[in-house]
């Protein structure tokens, strides 16, 4: 006994329990976000003033290195106030400095510069952690002893010594910051060069050395590099991808100060090495960080902490954007930048395990509507199947489906008699067509609409004299395997087989779908066709089917398109100058001996790639303009180098016996024929020179035939 579908079909149970499912997960998703959001905020404030924390050590560190190095040095310089300082004391100095840069592991160099005469003291820490102290001491004719020296117990050994110019450190900017504020100092990240052939990224503090009366005696500066930071910041664990790094805000950009790839810092510039700005780095993520530091400027510069999200390439980022504390510190803000999916991942992992178990919940409590529905489920997939491929013309009988719903019998039942109906529409009206009214849902509907298209007639050569020898149910069978072949490469082609006449085929390119240069199309068909029938010509002769030869006439132009008829009755078909002047193509293939003619319009939007050659001006019955007919004969790829020549000797050819020089044009057709004897043709063209040799032609002839047949 069937039944309906609405009794097989509990859908308020379903309903209830989807919609508190679908509640649940909506909320446990939102906290979940919340969660998030929190997470990320901790893990931002966490990070930044733990990061503020690790780099104000050395910062402090070698702020007061520079403050001790001032201080002890005063009372070592004397200073004679009519000449210059005296450094006779100066060396005393080297001690301590090498002392302070031992003892802090943060320091790269420690030095002192002298302001009146330039001369300076300066430590460094060397590649292999020794330590190489550098004098440079004005002597009596203005130049410098320069001497290297390293510690060796309470003394120093000289390394070695040189007398030249003295190297000035006056004209640092950092120098002539600290001169001009009588203040501590520091410098912009830069590079150090704290021993020969080594650069390194750093920054230098400098503290003012003033004298008892209040005047700028010199500079104390010391160099801190960043490779400690960068390699704190490379351990800092701050998510699974997220990371850490410090920028630096001048007037000339931002820049990397610090970060957790230390060779990002440096670029080779004119053959020295120079701190990278965030521009060059070529990092989408970064430049929208360095537009958020300068947006924010406002709000970093109070010393809070400022989060925004940034969304690059379908990924979430949270920035975190904090200035380094203190009143008189590097210009560095700290960023922090994490892809939220680091945090989101565990969370949505476990909501997915609670989603999950819900979603089961849900499946054993509608367990028994999915059994019941699965069998109608499967028969309305096979129907929805079904009824798409009838959108594609497919209408191939299915075996009947095996249900207990009533209706889904019924419709089964119905969609199998529909394409019954649909295989014989099918054959009654262009396949392209259907499709298109399928496809789009149209009605067919008298009246038509103005295409460019390329029209076709293919004519099956010798039918008419094999219709009297043999019968009409033969001639049928004939009929069906050569339309076969012809209607098939028009449909490879995108073209619309429009209808058959007889033994005559006719077809158009553009309608009712456009297709890419249809005149090409149109050429194309026709040759394979021909090569098709080659290929079966042996098949046929075996099964006992007439070898017969096909000749095109292919002409393209504006035409009408669309239905004709009557409301009851209609054929989807072209009409216009262009299908008439196919028709008359495809009959001067008998009169030329040729097998594919074209017009002119077919040829100029073809191309170059057919082998073509002019064979006359016509004007066909019915028509007072005239037009050019030209042979297709092979696309170019195919063709020899012989069949290419002779195809331009007879174009040329034709346009000598246009311009009546018949002695040129009678040359150039004789070389036609030599290539391709009893090409007719030449032969035809030959034969109406030695015609007009004799009876010479009007004044007003210009190589026109009128056709006075169809």
């Amino acid at each position: 006994m069937k039944t309906r579908l609405k009794t097989k079909l509990t859908l308020r149970f379903a309903a209830i329990l989807s919609i508190t499912t679908l509640g649940l997960g909506i909320y446990t998703f939102v906290q979940s976000q919340k969660d998030i959001d929190e997470l990320l905020d901790r893990s931002i404030l966490g990070t930044t003033a733990h990061i503020d924390g690790q780099i104000a050590g050395p910062l402090k560190n070698a702020e007061n290195s520079s403050r001790m190095i001032a201080e002890v040095t005063k009372p070592t310089i004397e200073v004679d106030r009519a000449t210059s300082v005296n450094s006779t004391t100066f060396p005393k100095l080297s001690s301590y400095l090498t002392e302070l840069i031992r003892i802090n592991a943060d320091l790269s160099s420690t030095s002192v510069v002298l302001d009146r005469t330039g001369e300076s003291i300066r430590a460094v820490r060397q590649k292999d952690g020794s330590i190489v102290v550098t004098t440079s001491i004005l002597i009596e004719d203005g130049r410098t002893v320069r001497r290297n020296l390293a510690p060796a117990g309470a003394r120093f050994r000289e390394l070695s010594s040189s007398v030249g110019n003295l190297i000035d450190q006056r004209i640092l900017p950092i120098y002539e910051q600290v001169k001009e504020t009588r203040e501590l100092a520091w410098s912009g990240i830069r590079v150090l060069h704290p021993a020969d052939g080594i650069e390194v990224p750093g920054i230098t503090c400098a503290t003012p050395i003033i004298g008892p009366g209040g005047e700028f005696i010199g500079t104390a500066m010391v160099d801190l590099t960043v490779g400690d930071i960068s390699r704190y910041l490379q351990t800092l664990q701050v998510s699974n991808n997220g990371y850490a790094f410090l920028a630096e805000t001048s007037p000339n950009g931002a820049r990397l100060a610090a970060h957790p790839d230390p060779h990002r810092l440096l670029t080779s510039s004119g053959g020295a090495q120079r701190i990278v700005s965030l521009a060059e780095m070529d990092d989408p993520l970064l430049t929208l960080i360095v537009d958020m530091i300068e947006t924010e400027a406002a709000e970093i510069s109070q010393g809070r902490t400022v989060q925004r999200h940034l969304l690059l390439n379908q990924e979430d980022w949270r920035i975190g954007i904090q200035k380094i504390s203190g009143t008189r510190t590097p210009p560095w803000t700290i960023c922090i930048v994490i892809p939220e999916s680091d945090f989101a991942a565990p969370l949505k992992e476990t909501l997915g395990v609670f989603i999950t178990a819900l979603g089961g919940a849900l499946l054993f409590g509608i367990g028994a509507i999915f059994w019941l529905s699965q069998m109608m489920t499967r028969s309305i997939s096979r129907l929805v199947r079904d009824t798409q491929n009838m959108t594609e013309l497919n209408f191939h009988a299915s075996p009947p489906i095996e249900t207990s719903v009533l209706e889904i019998s019924e419709l089964s039942e119905s969609l199998e008699r529909m394409k019954t109906s649909l295989r014989s529409f099918q054959k009654l009206v262009p396949a392209e067509y259907a499709k298109w009214l399928m496809r789009t849902g149209q009605e067919a509907k008298l009246g038509g609409e103005r295409r460019h298209v390329t029209v076709s007639f293919a004519d099956l050569v010798g039918f008419t004299r094999l219709s009297e020898r043999v019968s009409p149910e033969k001639l049928g069978e004939i009929l069906a395997e050569y339309f076969d072949v012809l209607s098939e490469e028009v449909t490879k082609t995108g073209g619309t087989v429009d209808k058959f006449n007889g033994d005559d085929v006719m077809s158009f390119w553009g309608a009712p779908v456009p297709v890419d240069n249809p005149a090409l199309k149109a050429c194309l068909s026709a040759l394979e066709s021909e090569r098709t029938l080659d290929r079966l010509y042996p098949e046929f002769e075996e099964r006992g089917i007439p070898i017969l030869g096909v000749s095109f006439g292919i002409s393209t132009g504006d035409v009408i398109v669309g239905n004709v008829g009557s409301s009851q009755r209609m054929n989807y078909t072209v009409i216009g100058d262009a299908v008439n002047l196919a028709s008359r193509l495809e009959g001067l293939n008998r009169m030329y001996g040729t097998r594919i003619l074209i017009g002119d319009t077919t040829l100029a939007e073809a191309g170059s790639s057919l082998v073509t050659r002019q064979v006359d001006w016509v004007a066909v019955h019915g028509k007072r303009q005239a037009t050019g007919i030209h042979e297709v004969i092979e696309e170019t790829d195919r063709c020899s180098a012989d069949t290419i020549r002779m195809a331009k000797l007879h174009t040329k050819a034709m346009q000598s016996y246009r311009a009546r020089d018949w002695d040129e044009a009678e040359m150039l057709l004789k070389q036609v024929l030599e290539i391709q004897p009893n090409d007719k043709p030449a032969e035809l063209v030959l034969a109406r020179i030695s015609d007009f040799r004799e009876n010479p032609p009007d004044e007003d002839w210009d190589g026109v035939l009128q056709m006075t047949w169809k």
